[in-house]
């Protein structure tokens, strides 16, 4: 079942493109998702959790603005927006609070072919040549795998939990830990 926000009466064509948006990411989760595999893979830890809920939901986005333009284009205004809201355009450096969503944004540039919004750059920009440098071979994994949500999971497993892994040792011999 799912829920959409009740339409004001007038809408912007912005706004109109991220209800569209909100309607898209429900469509795509029903269709190209499984609740229970998901749940089975999904790591322990804050953090390797939250990397790899992420990639899976830019995995089910990927796949609808790889077939059709027209959900690509809402999704798109949906992540501006969202962008936007969370303010990631004031994002000074890298911040572990937000390292899931600087990943998936990484990971949806890679999978979908797309440039990222403008306000996403602060956020994702201190982390993107890590990242690209370290985790290249994961990321040709993730895109791979794309169309086959057990392969796509396991993909993203290995990818979380060594970020997180990656992470800690950074604190250790940074000596903040």
């Amino acid at each position: 079942r799912v829920r959409l926000p009740a339409p004001p009466d007038r809408l912007s064509a912005d706004e109109l493109r991220r209800l569209r948006g909100t309607a898209d990411r429900a469509a795509l989760q029903v269709r190209y998702h499984d609740g229970a595999l998901h749940q089975r893979r999904r790591p322990g830890g804050d953090q390797a959790r939250g990397i790899f809920d992420a990639l899976e939901q830019t995995r089910l986005q990927a796949l609808g603005c790889r077939d059709l333009a027209g959900v690509a284009l809402n999704l798109d205004s949906l992540l501006e927006h969202i962008c936007r809201i969370r303010g990631y355009e004031f994002v000074d450096g890298r911040d572990e609070r937000l390292a899931a969503d600087a990943v998936s944004l990484i990971v949806r540039e890679r999978l979908t072919g797309m440039k990222l919004p403008a306000a996403a750059a602060p956020l994702v920009d201190p982390w993107r040549s890590q990242f690209q440098e370290k985790a290249a071979p994961a990321l040709q994994r993730l895109a791979a795998t794309i169309a086959d949500q057990g392969a796509f999971a396991s993909a993203a497993l290995m990818m979380s939990v060594r970020f997180v892994f990656s992470f800690i040792l950074l604190f250790l011999f940074s000596g903040l830990l």
